[in-house]
């Protein structure tokens, strides 16, 4: 999502980012597809009129949702098939419902695996980073976010003119003021990796 006041020039940063990064690590895989990604995911805590943007699906119906798009995928012949989200709000249910699903389709010689890493050891080691090199630490449109759709968009998601610091009326939970295109590769690189190694891993 992003914000009103915000510095992003887009809603749904998060779709940009999932969708560049699946492509990133489907071609350093060099032997993947990636699905449509799904814009929505359980984001009631970003609902707030002063902010607008964010939808928000419930948590059931997006698992639904997520499973049908799984049956799919099963349908069409897949037969390893990595859930992963780039936003919060999902991440348990992603990885409860590959579980589920992998018990399910394991009989007809498909797996379901969820692929955490992307979101949240990156967000952890990055912001580890962060805290190394005396920058602000944040979560929501701070400088991971800011710094990302710089690197993928440049002024065409983010309006540098309007980066501000967070406040209560805001929605951005962080500083992301110092955000660069160049901090953003790093996260996303970050990310990238974390995806090819623990897909790897998961499907040997």
């Amino acid at each position: 999502g992003t914000e009103q006041r915000g510095p992003h020039a887009v809603l749904g940063g998060h779709t940009f980012m999932a969708r560049r990064t699946a492509e990133a690590i489907a071609r350093r895989l060099g032997n993947a597809l990636v699905a449509p990604v799904l814009p929505f995911s359980p984001a009631g805590s970003h609902l707030n009129p002063q902010w607008p943007g964010s939808v928000d699906l419930p948590p059931q119906l997006y698992a639904q949702v997520n499973a049908a798009v799984v049956a799919s995928m099963v349908t069409n012949g897949f037969r390893n098939i990595i859930l992963m989200g780039d936003h919060g709000g999902g991440q348990e249910e992603l990885e409860k419902l590959a579980r589920t699903l992998d018990a399910q389709y394991a009989p007809q010689g498909a797996h379901v695996y969820f692929c955490g890493s992307v979101y949240k050891k990156a967000r952890e080691d990055f912001n580890a980073w962060l805290k190394q090199h005396q920058l602000p630490v944040g979560t929501h449109a701070s400088i991971p976010d800011t710094s990302e759709l710089m690197y993928l968009g440049g002024e065409g998601f983010v309006r540098q003119d309007r980066l501000v610091a967070g406040r209560p009326d805001n929605g951005i939970v962080g500083d992301p003021r110092p955000s660069s295109p160049e901090l953003g590769k790093r996260v996303f690189d970050m990310k990238v990796d974390y995806g090819v190694e623990e897909i790897r891993r998961l499907v040997a």
